[in-house]
């Protein structure tokens, strides 16, 4: 069934309220022509929006019709103007990425600012229903699934922004945007945690360890719009504590925003990562995700948060590398949210044409790696075009060869 509410971002942080639908209508016919471009929105400059007098409208974009967007919010009807930016979203006002032909759903009209939907790339992993093979996580010899199998019609590769689909999005493209040259990292970790618990220890090393990794030079193939290429270096300004609760449920992007914002007095690094470790997992539904925003003053702000897996199975490769499977867990997960927030880090980086990032790509495929400061740890691999393009890389779980380090 299809939810009747929009998301809209409060003025403070990137706070979200939900907005019931009302029964007003667009008045047939009338247009909206897109004269703002939003970083992050998939509207382009030049698009027209024609209301079709039924709460929708039809997005055309160079004389061809693109989607139906939903509008119960009668935004067409508002007068055109370039302060007031749109959005496309789906149904729970998460930014819609890719292409608007290929998304399979409802797309609504918005005036708010979607974060990056982390439930699309970075759940549990558990294997397709059916399948037969369970794709051992942890091992670096996983079996891909073949296109001739009968299970492969569980995703359909002409709709790569199908959650199973990921694999089949094609090579990473620039959206417009710039990456994170050389970002500057700092740890938070959140909730009940014992200033010697031995996974700070872990992860500091771990962090301590990433510039000039292998891994972290696997994204210096990605530049951005302006700003150079990823270098594979970075700064790591060390550890802090949020000791306030961490609730049940995962948090929202907003959520973690709007904490970033009061840990920096409202003056972030806007060339860092705040990157929130929690002492549970709480709501178990999401291993981490990265997200960006706004303070209330303008300030642009980056943001991952990740979960404590310790006991858990799903979210990494399990204990490896002389490492505890908490620690193991979570240092993967930091691995993969850091590459994707480098490459991506406000939603008009590099993507495939399903909107899946270079994490999203390699997902699952693990290997044991050394560090620049030379920690060992089992991380996920990362995604390389180049690679891909000569089909040299390591095959991801669709048995695309595009996955480095």
């Amino acid at each position: 069934m299809k939810k009747a509410t929009l998301v809209t971002a409060c003025i403070v942080g990137v706070a979200m309220m939900g907005l019931t639908a009302q029964a007003f209508a667009a008045q047939a016919n009338q247009t909206h022509f897109v004269v703002h471009q939003t970083e992050g929105s998939l509207l382009q400059l030049g698009d027209a929006l024609v209301a079709n007098g039924q709460g929708q409208a039809e997005l055309y974009r160079g004389g061809e019709k693109i989607a139906t967007i939903q509008d119960p919010n009668d935004i067409i009807a508002e007068a055109s103007s370039p302060s007031r930016p749109l959005y496309v979203t789906d149904q729970d006002g998460a930014i819609v990425r890719g292409d608007l032909r290929d998304f399979e759903g409802a797309l609504y009209l918005s005036h708010s600012a979607p974060i990056v939907p982390f439930y699309r790339s970075d759940k549990p992993r558990v294997p397709l229903a059916g399948a037969g093979n369970d794709h051992s996580v942890g091992t670096d010899s996983q079996e891909p699934i073949d296109p001739s199998s009968p299970h492969f019609n569980q995703c359909n590769p002409s709709r790569p922004t199908v959650r199973a689909c990921y694999g089949y999005g094609g090579p990473l493209t620039l959206k417009g945007g710039n990456v994170m040259v050389t970002p500057t990292i700092q740890a938070v970790f959140w909730g009940n945690w014992s200033q010697t618990d031995p996974i700070i220890t872990g992860m500091d090393s771990f962090f301590n360890g990433w510039s000039g990794s292998g891994i972290a030079n696997a994204s210096n193939e990605y530049n951005g719009a302006t700003n150079g290429y990823v270098t594979g270096n970075s700064t790591y300004v060390g550890h802090t504590f949020d000791t306030s609760s961490t609730g049940n449920s995962t948090p929202s992007s907003s959520t973690m925003v709007s904490k970033a914002c009061s840990l920096t007095g409202n003056n972030p690094n806007s060339n860092a990562i705040y990157t929130y470790i929690t002492s549970n997992w709480p709501g178990g539904q999401a291993c981490g995700f990265h997200t960006w925003g706004t303070c209330s003053n303008g300030a642009q702000v980056q943001v991952a948060w990740i979960g404590n897996f310790t006991g858990t199975t799903g979210c990494g490769p399990g204990a490896s590398s002389g490492n505890a499977q908490g620690l193991a867990d979570i240092a993967s997960v930091v691995s993969h949210e850091v590459s994707e927030a480098t490459t991506d880090p406000r939603g008009t980086g590099w993507t495939d044409n399903g909107g899946y990032e270079n994490g999203d790509k390699c997902e699952w495929v693990y290997a044991p790696m050394t560090l620049a400061n030379g920690a060992n740890f089992s991380l996920q691999r990362e995604w390389s075009n180049a690679l891909y393009a000569a089909g040299t890389g390591y095959a991801n779980y669709f048995g695309q060869k595009g996955c480095k380090q």
